[in-house]
């Protein structure tokens, strides 16, 4: 199991366990990485098949010019799961950013195809179901 299916798993875990998806008994090791990413995303359009998400255009999506089309795919389903998250404003959207765009300038984490989606993924699960203080008027 590599990292990037570690993390997906510990997305859909932390989704379940805030009722985002109602939990599953489910093997996700006996799924292949991009099988997971599909998995998570098919819930979601499964459980809130009334909810209208836009997917990003493949030629302005980061992930476009990856040769390696497993990643690629992969990469777009992350980026419809996190669509399904700020719909449902169990994630900010400028938080996600700001996270991830920190993550890909830090000098010390590799500028690889892969780091980006796995960064991607990292960035939804600590951007998530945040307490945010209330603004004062």
């Amino acid at each position: 199991m590599n990292s990037l299916h570690k993390s997906l798993t510990a997305l859909l875990e932390k989704l379940e366990e805030n009722g985002v998806l109602q939990k599953e008994k489910f093997n996700t090791v006996a799924l292949k990485t991009e099988e997971l990413a599909k998995h998570i995303r098919d819930r979601f359009a499964k459980e809130y098949a009334d909810l209208e998400i836009r997917r990003l255009l493949e030629k302005v999506h980061y992930a476009n010019t990856y040769e390696d089309k497993v990643l690629k795919e992969t990469a777009f389903l992350v980026d419809e799961i996190s669509e399904y998250m700020f719909k449902l404003e169990v994630a900010n959207r400028d938080f996600v950013v700001g996270y991830f765009n920190t993550l890909i300038i830090n000098p010390a984490i590799e500028a690889t195809e892969y780091n980006f989606v796995l960064m991607e993924v990292e960035s939804l699960i600590e951007n998530s179901f945040l307490e945010l203080p209330e603004e004062e008027e």
